[in-house]
């Protein structure tokens, strides 16, 4: 209910009760309501019609008719006193009967009060029909709401009786509107009528290309047609039940597009960047230029891509046990998580052709810190980072790392260059540089008491065999 009338949609009734205020020439106070023949009483002044008035336009008549009797006097009217009066409320509603309101209850809050329209009513074409004056109106719930036209949500008088009909026929609404969704359809609704009804365009709608979706001879062929606001065909071409509307998006409208640098700028973080025109130079310019720590060479760019084709067996194998998995699935599996974040080869040395590269939405760019070890993993006895030497092999590396552990494999060793995440074999690494990874792979772990409890296990199987075939060839004997 209205913690504030609107003085222009508030109808004066019986029961509602004014304070009159007079100053000036004299000092006087009145306190009167309106009886049942719509007549407010003001001793030493006389009788003023003002049912079915506006409250605005009540005061307007109070104050004229005091004004006859005190002259250029300071007139102060207060509606203090709102009238209470029984309302009906039936069809698809929770709770339909009799209610007890007050003048400035809207439709919405009897239904409210009444707990509410049921699954099969209608929030549109509301009828509210009036007993003492035989006056038909309408009110429109939705478009209150979602448009906030007060006048399809009007207040409530004497004699009112609102019925809630059922929802028969609708449109459907998608796209680039504020509230895509079902609508019930009224006779006479325009296509600018639902767009309202759905909140109005969104940002980034194609005001120039709107779908309507129409059914042909009741049977499941559609009919389309393309309108526009800037030929006013919304506002002309009416709707018919059961059509579909599709209001388009503008391409690329105000699509965010960044990218992340981090490691050694001298302002890192996130950045916007425009589509196909960003490049790698302009982001460095912008994140303040490399610090003095730089290190080129084993700085990267990695680029989002996600597993695409083998999607549904990716998603199968992640979460298969993976003692279950074959070798191939294991290779498989490995190979599209490594696939997911790809790092962008690219020789950030190389400045003419790395400056213009051009970025993509979700690019993480990683500015290395120049370091001067080599870090060596696996089948070593003390594996770690090592002082990088220049012109130095790997065995040199090895020896620095107390040579190899006991289940080093000595002939796969493998090397990751700076940058890279590729292994290499040795033959095919021309020297050890700053930041390189050199891995050891080791033998496989083999438990003896595993080994042996499974010897057991399949010996104890084929001893079942045998016995189980003696006693058959004996039973036949």
């Amino acid at each position: 209910m209205d913690q504030q009338l609107d003085q222009d949609k508030y109808l004066i009734g019986t029961g509602d009760g004014f304070s009159i205020y007079v100053w000036g020439t004299v000092d006087r106070q009145f306190i009167s309501s309106v009886n049942i023949e719509g007549e407010l009483i003001i001793p030493d002044v006389g009788i003023v019609k003002i049912k079915g008035k506006t409250l605005r336009e009540a005061k307007e008549i109070i104050r004229e008719k005091i004004l006859e009797h005190f002259k250029k006097a300071d007139i102060t009217v207060v509606l203090d006193n709102i009238r209470n009066f029984k309302v009906y409320i039936l069809g698809e509603i929770n709770e339909p009967g009799a209610y007890y309101v007050s003048g400035s209850t809207r439709v919405s809050d009897l239904i409210q009060l009444a707990g509410g329209i049921n699954p099969n009513g209608s929030m549109r074409n509301i009828s509210i029909i009036n007993s003492i004056d035989s006056s038909t109106n309408y009110a429109d719930i939705v478009l209150f709401k979602n448009c906030n036209n007060i006048d399809k949500n009007p207040y409530l008088n004497e004699g009112d009786r609102i019925f809630i009909p059922k929802s028969n026929q609708i449109v459907m609404i998608s796209g680039a509107v504020n509230y895509p969704g079902k609508f019930d359809f009224l006779e006479g609704d325009s296509l600018y009528t639902i767009i309202k009804l759905a909140g109005g365009l969104s940002r980034g709608a194609d005001s120039s290309h709107i779908l309507v979706k129409r059914f042909i001879n009741n049977v499941d062929s559609l009919a389309p047609f393309v309108c526009s606001f800037k030929d006013s065909s919304v506002f002309s071409f009416k709707l018919q039940p059961d059509d579909r509307i599709i209001v388009f998006q503008l391409p690329d409208y105000r699509v965010y597009r960044s990218v992340t640098i981090s490691g050694e700028v001298n302002c890192p973080g996130e950045y916007p960047i425009m589509k196909k025109t960003t490049t790698l130079g302009q982001l460095i310019e912008l994140a303040g230029g490399f610090t003095k720590d730089a290190n080129l060479k084993g700085s990267t760019i990695t680029r989002k891509l996600g597993p695409k084709t083998g999607d549904l067996e990716f998603e199968r194998l992640k979460n298969k046990p993976h003692e279950f998995l074959s070798p191939l699935e294991k290779d498989f599996l490995f190979s599209k998580i490594s696939y997911q974040d790809s790092i962008v080869s690219i020789d950030i040395e190389k400045l003419d052709y790395a400056f213009n590269f051009i970025l993509r939405d979700g690019d993480k760019i990683n500015i290395a810190t120049n370091t001067n070890v080599v870090k060596i993993l696996g089948g070593v006895v003390n594996p770690g980072l090592i002082e990088f030497k220049s012109g130095e092999s790997v065995s040199y590396y090895i020896e620095k790392a107390n040579g190899f552990s006991r289940r080093a494999r000595k002939n796969q060793i493998r090397i990751m260059k700076n940058g890279t995440e590729n292994w290499r074999e040795i033959k095919n690494t021309s020297c050890i540089e700053p930041g390189d990874l050199i891995w050891v792979p080791e033998k496989q772990y083999k438990n003896g008491l595993s080994l042996t409890r499974d010897m057991i296990m399949l010996l104890g199987s084929v001893a079942t065999v045998i016995i189980s075939a003696l006693t058959i060839r004996d039973f036949v004997k």
